[in-house]
């Protein structure tokens, strides 16, 4: 596993309220694992710096989601829009965005730099009705090389 792949990984499933990490195209997010909230990565555009010393650089750009179902059911007894709902269940999801970038920044700070942070709210995404953010930004990662001889 590439060093980035098992940084998102780890730094996603210890992020508080995260139940399920997943990776890779987007359509596939629909056919994974139905444990929400989520986070799920696709990397794309990688880029390799490979030094004199055989020490390789990898620049990528990530795309995450951070999603969730909205469950409507209890709307009629609390006296919630689904309008409400809705802002309530983003600002726990920005939350959790906001946890998950912040422990990869400061927990390998030495490996890794983050830069062009952007992110827009989704709704009513795949056939679950989504709803949370996608966050892109660009990761620069120190990657280690295995042999094998």
């Amino acid at each position: 596993m590439r060093v980035i792949e098992s940084i998102l990984k780890d730094n996603a499933m210890a992020t508080l309220g995260v139940k399920h990490y997943g990776r890779g195209v987007k359509s596939y997010a629909n056919l994974e694992q139905k444990a929400y909230p989520r986070i799920w990565v696709h990397l794309i555009n990688p880029r390799d710096i490979i030094h004199q010393n055989g020490a390789i650089t990898s620049s990528y750009e990530v795309v995450a989601e951070v999603s969730t179902v909205i469950d409507y059911t209890n709307d009629i007894a609390n006296n919630e829009t689904q309008t409400e709902k809705y802002l309530t269940t983003l600002e726990e999801l920005q939350a959790i965005y906001y946890r998950y970038i912040g422990m990869l920044n400061k927990d390998h700070r030495n490996k890794l730099k983050i830069g062009n942070v952007n992110r827009r709210e989704i709704l009513h995404e795949y056939d679950d009705n989504l709803c949370g953010y996608v966050f892109t930004f660009t990761m620069t990662v120190k990657e280690t090389i295995a042999y094998q001889c």
